[in-house]
């Protein structure tokens, strides 16, 4: 890896690169993603974790000279932007995700469920109407409560047609009420939205 890196990048990058992980990467792909400055709150909503965590990381990268802030606005530099392209050519290559994503979509469920009574009862936002009903669809087609993204920002290749802003709005509302997860799946190669079991069970109770 590390010489394949050395290959297609600086020297300092090289080094950056091998020594950042998890979170780090993360907020470099998130303010890369989105192309403009941005706060450290939706820094922390876009990646599901507290923002006092988020600022403390945004901190030490700054000591590494890889993001910046301006009036309270945080920016990549030049390294991190480097970095960036490194991981988008990392998932080009990546298949285990498309691969499980395929095993999931070729399989059936028997039961086939919908939100109309849901809507009715609980008035939800256009938004988080839009987030519930692409994961619903997601599961009467193949039985799996949960999409697998590639990164946070690949829930609209799922059909969750939002735009950042509107997606967190609706992604946050609906963690609180208790209908969704979100977060790092278990090998940390990929994110996962998924309706809570909790709520899969109350729609299937409105079909009574």
């Amino acid at each position: 890896m590390q010489e394949k890196l050395a290959q297609t990048s600086s020297t300092t990058t090289t080094i950056a690169f091998g020594k950042l992980r998890g979170l780090s990467l993360d907020i470099i792909f998130v303010l890369c993603e989105e192309g403009k400055a941005m706060r450290t709150i939706d820094i922390a909503n876009v990646i599901g974790k507290p923002r006092k965590l988020v600022y403390e990381y945004l901190r030490r990268m700054a000591r590494k000279g890889l993001v910046n802030c301006e009036q309270g606005l945080w920016l990549t530099l030049g390294s991190a932007d480097k970095i960036f392209n490194l991981l988008k050519g990392q998932q080009k290559d990546n298949t285990k995700i498309t691969k499980r994503q395929h095993q999931d979509n070729t399989k059936t469920t028997v039961r086939q469920i919908n939100i109309d009574l849901w809507i009715n009862q609980y008035n939800p936002s256009e938004a988080e109407e839009v987030v519930v009903n692409a994961l619903v669809e997601h599961y009467n087609r193949t039985g799996q409560a949960g999409i697998l993204l590639q990164n946070p920002y690949d829930y609209y290749e799922h059909g969750i047609h939002l735009s950042p802003e509107d997606f967190n709005k609706a992604r946050i509302s609906l963690q609180n009420e208790g209908i969704i997860t979100w977060g790092k799946y278990k090998d940390k190669a990929a994110w996962k939205i998924a309706l809570k079991k909790d709520f899969l069970m109350r729609l299937k109770e409105f079909e009574k």
